[in-house]
């Protein structure tokens, strides 16, 4: 009977070696993943499932890890909605893209020309272009559609570079 406990012992041992090996892997490809590289993360995720397919508990969280990585890859979906390119644009302008936001916000225009938060929006990326002339067209059909859009300007850090040109000054002081 003792050598049975030392086979089991023994071959406890190697799975525990085993499982090691495989987390030791999966922590490689969690960190391909998160440094920006989602096609070699899923190379990796695909061969720890193929060389460790009998470590269950690890292989859900790998699948899982798989399907994000299909995420990553799948080409962006594109805004089609007035408001989903709205949203796009001030990502873009948050993020220090005027000109892509300005070409987003060109396109929700086109979709809803009477929205006076895309046309307010448009003066924001203009005036961040410091586009002085843009900012004020839009700056002044926002304010026509929406009167509150001249208490958002007048607090708008976004419109700082352009507050002192003569036509935008004169709209933010009209009240």
């Amino acid at each position: 009977m003792a050598s049975k406990n030392t086979v089991s012992k023994k071959a406890k041992g190697k799975e525990n070696k085993q499982y090691q090996k495989a987390l030791a892997s999966f922590e490689v490809a969690i960190k391909t993943l998160h440094a920006g590289n989602p096609e070699k993360a899923k190379g990796q995720f695909l061969q720890l499932q193929e060389a460790f397919s009998e470590e269950q508990d690890l292989m859900g969280n790998v699948r899982s890890y798989l399907a994000v990585c299909e995420k990553n890859l799948a080409p962006p979906r594109k805004a089609k909605s007035s408001e989903e390119l709205t949203t796009a644009a001030i990502i873009s302008l948050n993020n220090g893209d005027p000109e892509q936001a300005i070409k987003q916000l060109s396109k929700a225009e086109d979709l809803d020309p009477e929205n006076s938060h895309v046309q307010y929006c448009l003066a924001a990326a203009y005036a961040v272009s410091g586009d002085e002339t843009e900012t004020e067209n839009h700056l002044k059909k926002a304010i026509a559609k929406d009167p509150s859009s001249l208490i958002a300007a007048k607090l708008d850090d976004d419109f700082d570079s352009v507050r002192d040109s003569e036509g935008i000054a004169s709209l933010l002081v009209e009240a």
